[in-house]
């Protein structure tokens, strides 16, 4: 055997790795290992597998053709015609109305739209770099941090977790299974990330309203500041506003984390404050003020897919905080297929020229997830993603929202004000065919 691999497996089978070892992994969250991404490291290029040669082009015409009796009766097509031509939507091109792409069930088409990039995207404000881009510094700079995290998230059962993975990932077709597995391999169901003290509430602290939650407000399960839902439609106060045919859909996105409402008491008590609530609060769970948004899908599905649908979901994250942080935030879309994943990072600038916001996203990082090491490091990735969410983010959206309080909650110049308190059908006030409310 040989012996480096011996050491390899050897160490991730010790006893003494676990939660708390110190950190062995470089992340890609730094800016030495951002360049590498851009120019490519020779270390992480993937092999190349050759075509086996007993794999030939067909020489012969009648074998290619499909209208010839020898391939028709291979494949038992009874009528050689060509396929049917498939459905081609409205571009800006067309005399069509491009509205129809929303209606019905058409979200899933609309997103994977050949527009959807290079039209939809920048009506919204929306752009998408390329890896060698230069991060501004003060996102780089909290990259820079999340990467120092001196903690991994390499438990001693690893390489069974990783084999667990790997079988779901090859064997399993559909997107639920799969989705299943990336949540038990990255343990998202756990209900702390970072271990604090539990903090029993001062008086001041509960909630006048919420007396009956009292002794549950005074538990230290209460410190659990971390949550997030699944599946979960946001509400339409907080989404972008409509934009005719190029209007943002409605995501339903498989995991948002944020913060648990419970968890932070001088939020859940600004709750009877109906504009909070809805600033605060993007969906019917108590996740507040999200930071990580992870898509996953199953081998029959596309990434493209996957990536579209996050970057939605972070462009309303993002325009929850203008009040809290101003013109600059940031958070991470996470995007995953079986054997793959990449990171995002999208943050929000306002433009010194047109004064208006936009929204910036930039792969940061991207891992084969059948490699163990490549698992182990994505997996850490999430966990300092996590870690920073609670020693970093919720201290500034602490800071933020008491100063926003202090001014008595005056609007940014730059939060929305609603979807649908922005249009009205002059009609009545069912909302149009066109302007349907779209899921993806």
């Amino acid at each position: 055997m040989d012996p480096q691999i011996s050491k390899k497996r050897s160490y991730s089978n010790s006893h003494s790795i676990g939660f708390t070892h110190t950190k062995k992994y470089k992340l890609p969250f730094s800016k030495s290992s951002s360049q590498e991404l851009a120019q490519g490291n020779p270390e992480d290029v993937p092999l190349t597998v050759p075509t086996p040669s007993l794999i030939q082009e067909p020489a012969n015409e009648e074998f290619i053709s499909r209208g010839k009796s020898k391939i028709s009766a291979w494949l038992e097509i009874d009528d050689p015609a060509s396929p049917a031509e498939a459905k081609i939507y409205s571009t800006d091109d067309d005399d069509s109305d491009s509205d129809s792409i929303l209606g019905g069930d058409a979200s899933s088409e609309f997103i994977m739209h050949t527009n959807f990039r290079s039209t939809v995207l920048p009506v919204n404000r929306i752009e998408l770099l390329h890896p060698n881009h230069v991060l501004p510094h003060w996102v780089q700079s909290h990259l820079d941090e999340i990467d120092a995290i001196p903690r991994d998230d390499i438990p001693e059962d690893i390489c069974k977790i990783h084999a667990r993975y790997m079988d779901t990932a090859m064997n399993e077709i559909y997107e639920a299974p799969n989705f299943q597995g990336i949540l038990l391999a990255l343990d998202l169901n756990r209900e702390g990330w970072v271990e604090v003290e539990p903090k029993i509430p001062e008086d001041d602290e509960v909630p006048k309203d919420y007396q009956t939650l009292d002794e549950g407000l005074r538990s230290p399960t209460y410190t659990k500041l971390l949550k997030y839902s699944s599946g979960a439609l946001f509400q339409t106060m907080i989404c972008p506003p409509l934009e005719g045919g190029n209007t943002l859909p409605i995501p339903v996105p498989d995991i948002l984390f944020g913060y648990n409402l419970l968890s932070v008491p001088e939020l859940r008590m600004e709750m009877n404050n109906s504009d909070i609530h809805t600033l605060v609060q993007p969906n019917q769970s108590n996740v507040c003020f999200p930071y990580l948004v992870l898509e996953a899908k199953g081998h029959q599905d596309y990434f493209i897919k996957a990536e579209n649908q996050a970057i939605i979901s972070g462009r309303i994250s993002l325009d929850e905080t203008w009040p809290i942080f101003g013109d600059q935030d940031m958070v991470f879309l996470v995007n995953t297929m079986p054997y793959l994943a990449h990171i995002y990072v999208m943050w929000r600038s306002v433009s010194p020229v047109t004064k208006m916001p936009y929204y910036n996203v930039r792969l940061v990082a991207a891992f084969a997830l059948l490699d163990l090491e490549q698992f182990k490091r994505f997996r850490s990735a999430i966990f300092h993603i996590q870690y920073w969410a609670e020693t970093n983010r919720l201290v500034r959206i602490r800071t933020g929202f008491a100063e926003w309080k202090d001014k008595g909650y005056p609007p940014h110049k730059h939060q929305l004000e609603g979807r649908y308190r922005e249009w009205i059908a002059p009609s009545s006030m069912d909302l149009c065919e066109g302007d349907q409310m779209v899921t993806c």
